[in-house]
């Protein structure tokens, strides 16, 4: 009985995970947005994750510092992060809305967390660490301003947006969970961090670049 039961709910569980699927032939729009997001944040995910490490290994903040520890330099930092990026991102969104135009700000923004990444690869000082914060607090700013607007655009029916901006979401789990995968060999391997920071910026480039696969936006 339990299996002939296991058995009846099966097609049930396929036909309930199927609704999540989005055709990315029939929405490509959405998938490219999709993508593009996770690319993106993937060069947050690998760029916040080794932040601690960064510091206490290249940077040596606490010999910079003595007294203090790298949590507090972390700490600092997330507040640059923070602050960079209050301005950028009520101006993106401003400038958005008042153009129309979705696709640059999302490419502006996702450029500028590249070149974030792209100082970390050539610097090791606390000024340059201060700086990446900065670009990358104003890069993401950009970046989520306007992507969120955009994907709201994009999302294939009416009638499963709340479904379609969940499956969108996933983006960002399926980032933070691939960065320190992706990250960990790269910092260990013979090129360090300024190898691990070199694909970081590569990965926000490539993602900055597939928004204007994106053709039913602006």
């Amino acid at each position: 009985m339990w299996v002939l039961g296991l058995c009846g709910l099966t097609p049930s569980l396929r036909d309930f995970a199927r609704g999540f699927w989005v055709s990315p032939r029939r929405h490509p729009d959405f998938a490219w947005a999709w993508l593009s997001r996770m690319l993106i944040t993937l060069t947050l995910a690998m760029g916040i994750g080794y932040l601690q490490y960064f510091l206490r290994d290249a940077v040596h903040y606490e010999s910079l510092f003595p007294g203090s520890t790298v949590e507090q330099g972390v700490v600092v930092l997330v507040a640059v992060f923070t602050l960079g990026s209050v301005a950028p991102t009520l101006l993106a969104g401003w400038l958005s809305d008042r153009s129309g135009r979705r696709r640059p700000a999302v490419f502006a923004g996702g450029l500028t967390m590249a070149l974030a990444a792209l100082v970390l690869t050539t610097a090791t000082s606390w000024g340059s660490a201060i700086a990446a914060a900065a670009l990358l607090g104003a890069g993401y700013g950009m970046f989520v301003a306007v992507d969120q607007a955009m994907v709201t655009q994009l999302l294939p029916t009416d009638a499963d947006r709340g479904k379609d901006l969940g499956i969108i979401s996933l983006s960002n789990s399926a980032s933070n969970t691939l960065g320190p995968v992706i990250a960990a060999p790269l910092v260990t391997s013979a090129g360090g961090y300024p190898l691990m920071y070199g694909v970081a910026a590569a990965f926000a480039v490539a993602g900055a670049t597939l928004v204007w696969r994106i053709r039913s936006v602006r």
